[in-house]
């Protein structure tokens, strides 16, 4: 939670210069970090820290698009054309199309609350993982494949997609536009 609090250049801003600023995506975890991934890497600030996770790491890319903190603690990291890392107690993995994300440039990534892992590509395609499974999703009768810009779940359940062409919600095995 982020109340009150505003961060500039003097509380930590400035040690990412090296990354331009844009920050191209951002979440918050359960202790309460902030993590923003960056042309340099995925920066978390958490109170007065920052720390950076990018090619020292063992990030091939510091250019990283997307960031999710998964519930089970793994850290799950989009790089731009260069995979998906999935980073969990020093360990380093990192998945591409041949290992079943949807797109070596993977646009979105989240969490259902079912524990499933979403993976949007770049091209449409969308995949879920959950206990070591991948399933194809983009396939399923009513989507209009185009970039996937956001994925979310709603109160009932129900997963939304948001695409370069519209809005879909999965309901009942399809997709239907909205």
């Amino acid at each position: 939670h982020l109340k009150g609090t505003r961060f500039t250049q003097p509380h930590g801003l400035k040690a990412m210069q090296g990354a331009g600023r844009t920050i191209h995506a951002f979440m918050l975890d359960k202790e309460g970090g902030l993590w923003a991934t960056t042309g340099g890497g995925v920066y978390r600030f958490i109170k007065s820290f920052l720390s950076v996770i990018g090619h020292d790491a063992g990030l091939e890319n510091d250019y990283t698009w997307n960031v999710h903190y998964q519930s089970d603690g793994n850290l799950w990291v989009g790089v731009g054309m260069g995979g998906t890392y999935r980073i969990k107690d020093g360990d380093v993995d990192l998945f591409l199309m041949k290992d079943g994300m949807p797109d070596d440039q993977v646009t979105e990534i989240f969490e259902s609350s079912d524990g499933r892992m979403w993976f949007g590509g770049v091209n449409g395609n969308i995949v879920t993982l959950k206990n070591g499974v991948w399933k194809r999703i983009d396939n399923l009768p009513g989507y209009r494949r185009a970039r996937v810009l956001s994925i979310a779940e709603d109160s009932r359940g129900r997963i939304w997609v948001g695409t370069r062409s519209g809005l879909h919600a999965l309901e009942d095995g399809r997709f239907v536009p909205y």
